[in-house]
């Protein structure tokens, strides 16, 4: 780990030093006031370290009394995550976290910190017999094709704080369930999630949802294998149970999809004190934000009318998304991309906007409205669903809309993505 901090007051100045710790190096450090004097902070660091190295900068933010801040993830932008060395640049924007500085002096801490287990890979390639490892970044060839067949792979996601929900101004917003709709109110608060946790870099393929269980699944023959898994009940990955403890404390059932992926790990361990699950309903949104508070994970807004159809706007807002014109490799029998074929979000996570609806950890109707930590609320018949699916207009696709369905609800467009989740 390798630390750097330094006592601005929020003017127009700018200062550098380096001090040496650890394998991977700050120096230069520059912390300056950009006009208007009110907004944005820039941070300019050099990074020092092995070639191939990656490492996360985070940056602490304390008052002149010492205090540390809670600003939002989606406040800072520029070099954070998994950052090689060479010279580069951190925003913060403290207008965007709700706070007016004018001049109060802060001391900024920039710390870098390798993460040997940044991803956890899970293979089950060998018929009952999962073996874990760790991968410090990603490899040098990119997630090949075994990461979507014969391996799951979850990123390591740190604690931080951001707003949940989307504001009443957005497109698509829904404040209260919907007359002859099945979605829910997303009204917009602040979340702080206080423990690590790993989501799948992708979600669950067809071809691994079956390795594991191979009656899990529907599977036409358009489907293709490392389409994400469809028409998954709740209770078929998680188990049906209705104790008033496992409701509060959800843990994969004996004879679920998850307990027999748990089950199966021979070899390799899983973090201390972690066990594979789905994530709650506010890992999976913060997740998928990736620090941004847009409709969509690229930063863009849902410009789109109410039906438009997700095919058509939401994933060519994406990037390289292009719109049904043969290309896409979209079916007119539904959504036919593989998950790892499309651009990741600023965390390297796939496939949140418009593939299949993913299940989550908490009920429908328990999503805060005030501001929460480290939330869950359980559920005994209506699990919610995240992030839209391939049928489905653009609108309700978005980085906030909720869904639910009843847990044993198979729907067609039902899947998820596993992730590690701290024992309850």
């Amino acid at each position: 780990m390798n630390i750097r901090d330094i006592k601005v007051k929020l003017l127009p100045l700018a200062a550098a030093f380096a001090v040496t710790a650890g394998a991977a190096t700050i120096d230069q450090m520059c912390v300056r006031q950009m006009w208007p004097w009110n907004e944005k902070v820039r941070i300019d660091y050099t990074l020092s370290g092995t070639a191939g190295e990656s490492v996360d900068v985070a940056v602490t933010i304390r008052d002149a009394q010492g205090v540390t801040l809670a600003p939002l993830v989606s406040s800072f932008s520029g070099d954070l995550n998994e950052v090689a060395p060479g010279e580069h640049v951190i925003w913060w924007n403290p207008v965007a976290s709700g706070l007016d500085l004018g001049s109060t002096q802060l001391t900024f801490a920039l710390t870098a910190e390798a993460d040997p287990q940044r991803y956890c890979v899970i293979d089950i390639s060998q018929e009952n017999a999962y073996a874990v490892s760790y991968l410090a970044s990603k490899p040098a060839g990119g997630w090949t094709e075994d990461y979507v067949t014969t391996k799951f792979v979850l990123k390591h996601i740190k604690p931080g704080v951001f707003m949940m929900g989307a504001p009443e101004t957005e497109t698509g917003y829904v404040a209260t369930t919907a007359s002859g709709s099945n979605v829910v109110g997303e009204k917009r608060h602040k979340v702080t999630l206080t423990n690590d946790f790993y989501i799948g870099v992708f979600p669950i393929t067809h071809i691994q949802s079956r390795t594991v269980v191979p009656e899990c699944g529907a599977k036409p023959g358009w489907i293709k294998d490392t389409m994400a898994m469809m028409g998954a009940s709740f209770d078929l990955l998680m188990g049906s149970s209705t104790d008033a403890a496992w409701l509060q404390a959800p843990v994969p059932c004996e004879g679920s999809w998850l307990h027999t992926l748990n089950a199966r790990i021979t070899s390799g361990s899983l973090p201390a004190g972690f066990h594979l699950s789905l994530p709650t309903e506010a890992q999976w949104e913060y997740a998928c934000r990736a620090g941004t508070d847009s409709a969509y994970n690229d930063g863009s807004d849902c410009s789109c009318a109410a039906n438009e159809d997700v095919r058509d706007y939401a994933l060519d807002a994406l990037g390289a998304y292009n719109k049904y014109n043969g290309s896409s490799g979209l079916s007119s029998n539904g959504f036919s991309v593989r998950v790892n074929a499309l651009k990741p979000n600023a965390w390297g996570l796939y496939a949140f906007h418009g593939f299949t609806r993913d299940w989550v950890l908490d009920g429908y109707s328990g999503m805060a409205t005030t501001d929460v930590v480290e939330p869950f609320a359980p559920t005994t018949t209506w699990p919610s669903m995240r992030g839209g699916s391939y049928s489905q207009p653009a609108c309700q696709c978005r980085s906030s809309s909720r869904y639910y369905r009843t847990r044993t609800d198979g729907a067609w467009a039902s899947g998820g993505r596993i992730a590690l989740i701290k024992n309850w």
